[in-house]
C-alpha cells in the first residue's frame, strides 16, 4: 500500500454498503477533545518534504528498507482504484491555489495554514461531484464559482487549530493547523445534510428528575453516510485493510488519518483512492547474509572457494525447488572437509530467511593419476582462481599475494600466480 501503518480511517460509503465497524464512543466534544491532547492524537502536519511522492520505480527499495528478510519486490496484476468504477481518480487539492486561498480568506481563516483535514474533505467532496455524479454537491465542477462556494462551506464547517496555539499550552512544537478527527466526520455529516444527501434526526429525552437532553442521530438510509472512527480503531490491521479495499471497489475512496507512528505520513489527513498488492521472495541476499563454499587447507584453516550470493551468475541462486542452481567444484588434493557456511540477520525458526536447501550432492575422488596444477593460471574469483595441470585438469586454488608494484602513485598488490588485483593503496 506505500503507506505502511495500523492507524485509523474515516470511510464515506454509498447507501447500501455494508456498514463498517467504527471506534465512536458516545463522548461530547469537549470529552473527545480531552481524550485527543492527553494521548497525543494532533492530525496537523503535512508530510515531511511532502513534495516527495513515493513513485512506483522506487517503490521496490521502499519495501526492502521497511520489511528486511525480503527482496525481488514485484507489483502484481491485483490492483484497484475508483477509477475502475467512475473513471478517473479523486484531484489532488492545492493549498496554495489562488482559488482555494481564496475561499480561506471567505471563510474566515486568518492563519498561515487551512489544514490537511479539510484540504482532504475537499478532495473527497469534488470527487463526489465531479466524478461520482452527485450533482447537488455541484452542477459543474469545472465552475470556478461552485468550486469557490464548495471549498469556502468546508472550511467555513470543519473547525481547525492553529496548531502554533499549542505550543504555549502544552509545549508541542506541531506545523499546519490541527483537525480533530471528530471535527472532520461532524463537518462532513452537515455538509452531506446541506446538499440533501443526508439526514439527521433529534430527539429529546427526559430522565426522571425532569431534566431534558437532546441527542442526534444522522440516518443510515441517508444516501450517502460517514463512517469514521473518532478515537483509535480496536480493529485489527487486517480488518483496516479489508474494509478500506471493500469501499474503493465500490467507488468511494477513503480519508485516512494518523497519529504518531506513520513515519513521514505521522499526523494527517490522506486520501486513499486506490491499492496495489506488490509481492516479495523471502530469502536472503549478499546485503544481509554470507554463504560460503569452503575447505580446509594443509593448516586446518577454513578457505573460501565460491561465495554462493555474489559469485553465482544471475539470476543467482535458484529460489525454485523444481530447478535447483547446479553447482560443481573441484577442490585441492589435500582437501580433507568441506563445508557450507551460512550466516545471515535477524533469522526466525518460522521463516526461511537463513535456509538454503541441499539437493543431491556428488562427491568424486580422483586418485588414479598425479596433476601437476601449476602450468597456467586462471582468474575465477575475487577468492580463488584456476590452477590448470598440463593435461587440462584445473583445481581452484585461493589467490597468493604477491609484493607490491607501484604505478605512478597508485601501489597494488596481485596474486602472484593469476594477476588477479587484490588491493591497492596510495603513496604518501
Amino acid at each position: 500500500f506505500g503507506i505502511l501503518t495500523s492507524k485509523v480511517m474515516i470511510v464515506s460509503a454509498h447507501q447500501g454498503v455494508e456498514k463498517y465497524e467504527v471506534n465512536a464512543p458516545n463522548m461530547t466534544n469537549e470529552e473527545l477533545q480531552e481524550y485527543y491532547i492527553r494521548n497525543g492524537i494532533f492530525p496537523a502536519n503535512a508530510p515531511k518534504d511532502s513534495g516527495v511522492i513515493l513513485k512506483e520505480n522506487n517503490v521496490s527499495d521502499h519495501l526492502s528498507s521497511r520489511i528486511s528478510g525480503y527482496m525481488n519486490w514485484i507489483k502484481t496484476s491485483s490492483t484497484f482504484s475508483v477509477a475502475d468504477v467512475y473513471g478517473e481518480n479523486p484531484i489532488d487539492t492545492d493549498e496554495y491555489d489562488a482559488l482555494t486561498q481564496k475561499a480561506k480568506t471567505n471563510a474566515g481563516i486568518t492563519y498561515d495554514y487551512i489544514g490537511c483535514g479539510p484540504l482532504a474533505l475537499v478532495t473527497q467532496f469534488d470527487f463526489l461531484a465531479r466524478s461520482a455524479g452527485y450533482c447537488s454537491i455541484m452542477r459543474n465542477a469545472e465552475d470556478s464559482k461552485e468550486q469557490l462556494l464548495l471549498q469556502t462551506q468546508i472550511f467555513k464547517n470543519t473547525n481547525t487549530i492553529p496548531a502554533d496555539s499549542l505550543r504555549d499550552n502544552l509545549g508541542l512544537s506541531l506545523k499546519g493547523t490541527l483537525t480533530f478527527p471528530n471535527e472532520a466526520i461532524s463537518s462532513s455529516r452537515e455538509i452531506l445534510i446541506d446538499k440533501h444527501l443526508g439526514f439527521k434526526t433529534t430527539e429529546e429525552k427526559v430522565d426522571s428528575e425532569g431534566n431534558v437532553s437532546k441527542s442526534t442521530h444522522y440516518d443510515h438510509k441517508s444516501q450517502i453516510y460517514v463512517y469514521g472512527d473518532t478515537i483509535p480503531s480496536v480493529a485489527s490491521f487486517s480488518t483496516k485493510i479489508n474494509n478500506l479495499k471493500d469501499s474503493i471497489e465500490k467507488g468511494m475512496p477513503v480519508i485516512w488519518w494518523t497519529f504518531s507512528g506513520a513515519g513521514e505520513f505521522s499526523f494527517h489527513y490522506m486520501n486513499i483512492f486506490a491499492y496495489e498488492y506488490w509481492s516479495g521472495t523471502e530469502g536472503i541476499s549478499y546485503v544481509n547474509s554470507k554463504a560460503l563454499l569452503e575447505y580446509t587447507n594443509n593448516l586446518g584453516e577454513w578457505v573460501t572457494v565460491l561465495d554462493l550470493l555474489k559469485d553465482i551468475p544471475a539470476p543467482g541462486l535458484s529460489y525454485l525447488e523444481d530447478s535447483p542452481t547446479e553447482i560443481s567444484f573441484k577442490f585441492p588434493l589435500s582437501t580433507t572437509k568441506i563445508r557450507i557456511y551460512l550466516e545471515t540477520t535477524a533469522a526466525t525458526g518460522n521463516k526461511n530467511k537463513g535456509r538454503i536447501v541441499l539437493g543431491d550432492m556428488n562427491i568424486y575422488f580422483y586418485d588414479h593419476q598425479y596433476h601437476s596444477h601449476n602450468y597456467r593460471y586462471e582468474q575465477y574469483n575475487s577468492y580463488t582462481h584456476k590452477a590448470y595441470c598440463e593435461c587440462g585438469d584445473f583445481i581452484y586454488d585461493t589467490h597468493v599475494k604477491s609484493d607490491f608494484t607501484t604505478l605512478a602513485t597508485i601501489q597494488k598488490y596481485t596474486c602472484k600466480y593469476c594477476g588477479y588485483v587484490m588491493g591497492t593503496g596510495a603513496l604518501l
